[in-house]
Parts: structure tokens; C-alpha cells; sequence
């Protein structure tokens, strides 16, 4: 499809595919007119249903609206489209509206199948929130499992805090659309109470860039020309009212400027050429972000000295609670079945974890081992002849506990042509995983009162598991 025909769709209908939403569309086949479409919606983070929602569907122009009920639902007597009959023509409308909730708005052409829609909100205070940005300043932000955002000085026109709504991305309609929508970004400035600012962010070109992977689906742009990435700014009625290019900031890297309000990410391609004739097979990569530990035994520092001794064990197999955080239908578009994701996670992260998409839920199965406090009696091992400023200055909490680390999942895979360094991955999800059991220390403080200290200093520089940050987006093309 030519740019032009696809701009002009986008004039009569509004922008296709998903905006800040997941729209799962039910299996049942469209065989003839006069079929009465049903709507459910829910919260997307909960799956509880949303009361009082405004729900909007348009099928050739022919609009019903109405308001979900109790169980989040609303029916519409509409007439669709005989499916395959006129795909490329017939197309039918969605929008649905809640407050608290960002906007869906999404368009399908008769081909689709449907039966009931289900229309997943993302709300609002799900949104990634920077520190203070200094007007004069700027700053650079990272944004845990997303990317970075980085702000020239005097991009704003007050300091304020900015926050992104950055929903999974999920499927469009059929491959009736030659360009996709990747994901659809909400910005807007905030103050330190969490309530919004207007007129802070310019409505020209902003100064507010966003660095992240790529979002495309590789199986939709194998061997594409003309590849063509846009933001597209929107207004409150989903009007695009500005248009800005989506650059590579470096090979896997994504620069995205961003408004005011909501950004659409949109992929056009032309028509397909022959492309990379043979890809490997999809391999898994996993990417740490994020760690975190569950302290199970704590034990007092006392200027060095450990106030008593305690150990803590696993048996093997003993299961501890992750975090699942997967999409389903991302892993099936590269073929891969739960049972195999979590056989290749468990293969690269030395312990076995099992999970359930249907209910996002997933185990680790500890390997059997066991740590305790140092048998010296002091906080950092060494023999007490030894313990020496600043340990032995340092009051606080010896912690054993089990380690979990977070990580983004990728498929991956390269292009075998002969002289090709084409690399094509896709985003499954997040998985944190309890991986083993260690020590750390927390609470320290200098306490001038232990023997030979001075009144002020510094504590011992430790490791502390609860960390975050973006993955490095770099190994992705190694």
C-alpha cells in the first residue's frame, strides 16, 4: 500500500491499531449482517471490570454509544460486514473512554474476526514518573523497562516533574495495514503532588527525547522498503495536530521526540522486496534492569562486630514467588509455547522456573544451598585483630536473604544471507526471578562512639541488591 492510500484511511477514520490499550479480539467469525456486537472492559493491570466506561462504535458510519454496566459491558445492535466480502472497505470503529484510564482507540476493516471485544485500559497512574526537571537545566531520566528520557535545558517552561504512560505494545488489526502502529505514548508534566501543569512542555519542537529499542514486529517488515518511522501528536479528540520523525540515535536505538499529551509511534513501509532469504532460528535474550532482595535474616552490626550469628538455608526444588510479566501473544507470533520460554530462561539463569500465561503467573525452583554470618564475629569477615576504620565505625544490619533479578526478554535473530548484518528482535516481557541466596548490608551509619573513631566519616562502600536502570540495548546486536 502507497503512503498516499494509507494517509488517506487515516483522514476518514482516525488513527488504526491500538492506542494505550489491549484490544483482544475473540475467535468467533463474522458470517452475515445483523450480528449484535458486545464490548467488556477492564482494567488492564487488574483485569477488574470498568463501570460506567464510554464506549463508542462506529460500523460504516452508522455510530452507537453506550455505557458499560456493572460487569463492564455494553451491547450494540450493529450490522457488520460479511467477512472477506469487502475487507478492504467496511471497516468498524472503536473507542472507549473511563476516567482514570487512557483513551483506546482502535480501527479494524470487515476481514477481522470478532465476536465480544475486549477492551483493556491501561490507567493512568500506572505511569513512569522522573525526578525534578530544572527548567534551566534539564536532565536525563531513566525510565525502568522502558528507555531513557532526556530533557535539553530550557526545553520546559517551568520545573515539574514529567510523567510517561508507556503501555506493552500489543497486536493491530489484520494485515490489511501496510503501517503499524508500534505504541502509543502518553507525556504530560506534573507537580511533586502528582497533579497536572499546563503549558509546560512547548507544543513545537520540544526538547523531550525518548531512547528506546525498536517496537517492531520483524514477521511485518522482513525485506521492507522505504521504511518510514513518525510520531504523530495528538489531540484530545485523536486528531493528529503534528507529525515529527522518529531517528536512530545509533544501530538499536530509537530517538523519539516527544509532546505534549499523546504520541503515536507509527511504522510504514512500502512494498516488500526479497529481503533476507534465511533467518536463524529465535533465540531467547535476557537483559537485567532490575534486582532486588528479600531479606529473610537480619543480624546488628555493632562498631564492626555482628551481635549474633545466623544462617539461612533452601532446600532443593523449594519454590519462591516471580514475577510474570510476559505476553503471550508476543511469544507466540515467534513460535515459542510457555514451556519453552521458561526452558530457555531457566537454561541461561542457573535455576528452573515454570509459568502460566493464561494467569501470569510463574515459580523459580531453588537450588538446595545455604549461607550464614562470618564465624569471625565481624561484619565485613575479617579477624577481629584486623577490623579496622571504617568498619570498625560502622553500626547497622548484616541481611541474609534470596536475591531476585529482573530482566526484559527479547526474541532474537539474525539474517544468515551471505554478507548481511541484519538483526531483528522482538519484546516479550519482563520475569523477575529468585536466583539465590546471599548477603548485603543495610542501615549503616558512622557511630563516633566506637573505639578510635573520629566524630564524622565515612561508611564502608557496599553492595545493595536493590538496584535499577535500562538494559543495555547494545547486546541485542552483538
Amino acid at each position: 500500500m502507497t503512503t498516499k492510500r494509507w494517509t488517506g484511511r487515516m483522514r476518514r477514520f482516525g488513527i488504526p491499531g491500538m492506542l494505550a490499550a489491549m484490544l483482544l479480539v475473540a475467535a468467533a467469525p463474522v458470517r452475515a449482517t445483523g450480528v449484535q456486537i458486545g464490548v467488556r472492559v477492564v482494567s488492564a493491570t487488574t483485569g477488574d471490570p470498568i463501570v460506567g466506561a464510554a464506549v463508542l462504535l462506529d460500523v460504516e458510519g452508522a455510530v452507537w454509544t453506550g455505557g458499560t454496566g456493572a460487569d463492564g459491558r455494553v451491547s450494540f445492535p450493529a450490522k457488520l460486514p460479511r467477512a472477506g466480502a469487502v475487507a478492504a472497505a467496511a471497516a468498524l470503529r472503536l473507542e472507549v473512554r473511563a476516567p482514570g484510564f487512557a483513551t483506546l482507540a482502535r480501527e479494524c476493516f470487515g476481514g477481522e474476526r470478532t465476536g465480544e471485544l475486549v477492551a483493556q485500559l491501561w490507567p493512568e497512574d500506572a505511569a513512569l514518573t522522573t525526578g525534578l526537571v530544572l527548567a534551566a537545566k534539564g536532565g536525563s531520566f531513566v525510565l525502568p523497562g522502558l528507555g531513557r528520557l532526556e530533557v535539553a535545558p530550557g526545553a520546559l517552561a517551568a520545573d515539574a516533574h514529567l510523567r510517561v504512560l508507556a503501555p506493552p505494545p500489543s497486536s493491530s488489526c489484520a494485515s490489511v495495514f501496510e503501517g503499524e502502529v508500534l505504541r502509543d505514548l502518553r507525556l504530560d508534566a506534573v507537580d511533586a503532588g502528582g497533579h497536572p501543569m499546563s503549558g509546560v512542555i512547548p507544543t513545537g519542537p520540544t526538547g523531550v527525547r525518548l531512547f528506546v529499542a525498536p517496537w517492531y514486529r520483524p514477521s511485518r517488515v522482513e525485506g521492507a522498503t522505504n521504511l518510514a518511522l513518525e510520531a504523530l501528536a495528538l489531540d484530545a479528540d485523536l486528531a493528529v495536530v503534528r507529525t515529527r520523525p522518529v531517528t536512530w540515535a545509533r544501530p538499536g536505538l530509537l530517538e523519539v521526540e516527544l509532546g505534549d499529551g499523546r504520541n503515536v509511534v507509527r511504522l510504514d513501509y512500502g512494498v516488500p522486496d526479497a529481503g533476507c532469504r534465511e533467518w536463524s532460528p529465535w533465540s531467547l535474550e535476557l537483559l537485567p534492569i532490575a534486582g532486588s532482595g528479600d531479606g529473610r535474616v537480619v543480624v546488628p552490626i555493632s562498631c564492626g562486630y555482628l551481635g549474633s550469628t545466623g544462617s539461612l538455608a533452601v532446600a532443593q526444588g523449594q519454590e519462591q514467588a516471580s514475577v510474570l510479566g510476559i505476553s503471550a501473544e508476543a511469544s507466540a507470533s515467534v513460535g515459542w509455547e510457555a514451556g519453552t520460554v521458561f526452558a530457555r530462561v531457566s537454561a541461561q539463569v542457573g535455576v528452573t522456573v515454570r509459568g502460566d500465561f493464561r494467569h501470569q503467573t510463574a515459580t523459580t525452583e531453588m537450588v538446595e544451598s545455604r549461607i550464614g554470618t562470618p564465624t569471625v564475629g565481624t561484619a565485613n569477615g575479617a579477624p577481629p585483630s584486623a577490623l579496622l576504620p571504617p568498619w570498625a565505625c560502622t553500626d547497622g544490619d548484616f541481611v541474609l536473604g534470596i536475591v531476585s533479578e529482573t530482566y526484559a526478554c527479547y526474541a532474537r535473530r539474525i539474517c544468515r544471507d551471505p554478507g548481511s548484518k541484519l538483526v531483528e528482535f522482538k519484546p516479550l516481557g519482563n520475569l523477575k526471578v529468585a536466583q539465590r541466596l546471599s548477603f548485603w548490608y543495610a542501615n549503616l551509619t558512622w557511630n563516633p562512639t566506637c573505639p578510635g573513631c573520629s566524630p564524622t566519616g565515612m561508611t564502608p562502600a557496599t553492595h545493595d541488591p536493590n538496584w535499577s536502570g535500562a538494559p543495555d540495548l547494545s547486546k541485542l546486536l552483538r
